[in-house]
């Protein structure tokens, strides 16, 4: 995907949507200094393809990791034993998102092969 230029509000809306503001738009708004008047949707729809790539980054990082010390807080006893098949439901479903999902199929390449045919009648 080609990049393209980004104003400064811009920038600092995609910047502040995945930290600070923590998903919420509005707020992600407010912090990149647009005005009040400016609606959400306008700037979300401009920004679709860059939302989208940050996303794909923060899950592979931050999401990643935090599923990783969810699942660590499972294993070790430390977390809250209601609700945790739920949490280990989610913290599989980010990591496999992320492309951290386990194979399901296994690959085997030999240089040489060995076919045995039928014979020919």
């Amino acid at each position: 995907m080609k990049e393209r230029k980004l104003n400064d509000m811009q920038t600092k809306f995609l910047e502040v949507l995945f930290t600070e503001a923590a998903g919420d738009y509005n707020l992600a708004k407010e912090l990149a200094g647009y005005a009040e008047t400016t609606s959400a949707y306008y700037v979300m729809k401009g920004l679709q393809a860059e939302i989208g790539e940050k996303l794909k980054e923060s899950l592979g990082t931050i999401g990643s990791i935090k599923a990783y010390k969810n699942l660590l807080l499972v294993l070790d006893g430390k977390d809250d034993p209601l609700g945790r098949k739920e949490r280990i439901s989610v913290a599989k479903d980010i990591l496999d998102r992320a492309g951290h999902k386990a194979a399901d199929k296994v690959e085997i390449d030999s240089p040489n092969a060995l076919f045995i045919l039928p014979s020919k009648n």
